[in-house]
């Protein structure tokens, strides 16, 4: 007998297919970085964000997820960054809900004179439902990941062009999707 299990999504149910499709697009993107920039991710770490974003999508815990390339001595310059804006329901598009899109993975232009001090960074923000937990809650699902308890401190980083962005589409499944969104700033 198969058995499928169901996360709650406001009023509608989110199957782990959608979630385990969804994570999957961005573990391609995740590869295709690493590709680029072997210098900054190493293999181990993609795998570490990977699992991370599927526990964080099963347990509804952020509204977003970025990576980005950015450098720690220029007051964290930004040179490229991926942000994935979590959409459940209704807030996907109507044309894409209920239906897969979006191919994971594709190649992209990458910065080649980065400076020597440059970093790669993984980032999340928090839902409201995950932060209305409990603390003992919130470990547990964090316990799951690479991330820390949320906290005060904010990564923050600095974009020279705040016109340097661009939206990618769409990865949907179901009920579950994410709004892709690329920084640019090299030549």
């Amino acid at each position: 007998m198969e058995t499928v299990t169901k996360v709650k999504v406001f009023t509608k149910a989110i199957a782990e297919t959608d979630v385990l499709y969804v994570a999957q697009q961005l573990h391609r993107d995740l590869r295709q970085i690493r590709k680029s920039y072997s210098k900054l991710l190493s293999h181990e770490e993609v795998e570490d964000i990977y699992d991370s974003v599927v526990t964080f999508l099963i347990k509804e815990a952020i509204t977003n997820i970025g990576f980005c390339i950015y450098d720690p001595k220029d007051d964290n310059l930004v040179y490229h960054e991926w942000i994935y804006i979590v959409l459940q329901g209704d807030a996907i598009p109507e044309g894409l809900r209920d239906t897969q899109q979006g191919k994971g993975g594709e190649p992209f232009r990458s910065a080649q004179n980065l400076p020597s001090s440059a970093e790669f960074t993984a980032w999340v923000v928090w839902s409201e439902k995950f932060l209305d937990l409990p603390q003992d809650q919130q470990e547990e699902i964090v316990n799951e990941t690479i991330w820390n308890m949320p906290g005060k401190s904010l990564f923050k980083r600095k974009h020279k062009h705040p016109t340097g962005w661009r939206n990618e589409g769409f990865y949907v499944s179901g009920q579950l999707g994410v709004q892709m969104q690329i920084y640019e700033d090299f030549e």
